[in-house]
């Protein structure tokens, strides 16, 4: 389990980190200070599980905590506070757990715990779309990198149908709008199909796309 902490108190990471270090399976991928740093982080990285702290400058932890599940839709978050007002805002972002300062081990593996009972309980090929912000696809919450943009461009067209039919030839249209409809773009879209096929079946999640011989794509999940 990839972890990460934020605080603008380092003497609070170091305690937390110390912890951490010691339980089977966590890994601590990052301590930030600075919560605009953590974001970009896991925009750009696996992580699991977040320990925020609620007040920080820039933005609260509760703040953070919303722009975390827009940039990564599987990860769960743990605010690690000093105050107790803030239990019903953590529960509106949908926080796994609520520790006090000073914590104890106990409580901090009891939320570890919890967090892997619930990883264990996920389909899985569970396939998650994140259309905020930019478009990523996560397969069992890891990033799905596409060998080629426009098959990349494709997924997202056909997700943007919410359900509905996209044709060769309206593909080609959105993707190749300065090529013609001809046999040579025909076959850089099947190429682009079957790139996306071959990506969701090496992450282990088969049967998002057709066959790139058919005409017809529908939209993915």
């Amino acid at each position: 389990m990839k972890v990460i902490i934020v605080d603008d108190e380092s003497f609070a990471i170091e305690a937390l980190e110390y912890v951490l270090e010691d339980m089977a399976g966590v890994e601590v991928a990052g301590t930030f200070q600075n919560a605009s740093e953590a974001l970009d982080f896991v925009r750009d990285h696996k992580v699991d599980l977040a320990f925020l702290d609620i007040e920080m400058p820039g933005f609260t932890g509760i703040e953070l905590a919303g722009y975390l599940k827009e940039a990564a839709p599987d990860i769960q978050t743990v605010f690690v506070t000093g105050y107790n007002n803030y239990a019903q805002q953590a529960f509106d972002v949908e926080a796994v757990g609520y520790i006090l300062k000073p914590f104890s081990a106990e409580r901090v593996q009891a939320v570890i715990d919890k967090v892997g009972k619930r990883a264990s309980r996920k389909p899985e090929n569970d396939v998650v779309i994140r259309t905020f912000g930019r478009f990523d696809i996560f397969v069992r919450g890891e990033l799905l990198i596409f060998k080629s943009q426009k098959a990349k461009e494709l997924v997202a067209l056909c997700v943007d149908h919410r359900g509905g039919v996209v044709t060769m030839e309206e593909a080609i249209d959105k993707l190749w709008e300065d090529r013609l409809f001809d046999e040579k773009t025909k076959k850089l879209y099947r190429k682009a199909v079957m790139i996306a096929t071959h990506t969701f079946e090496e992450a282990g999640a088969p049967g998002i796309f057709p066959d790139p011989a058919r005409p017809v794509l529908y939209r993915t999940g």
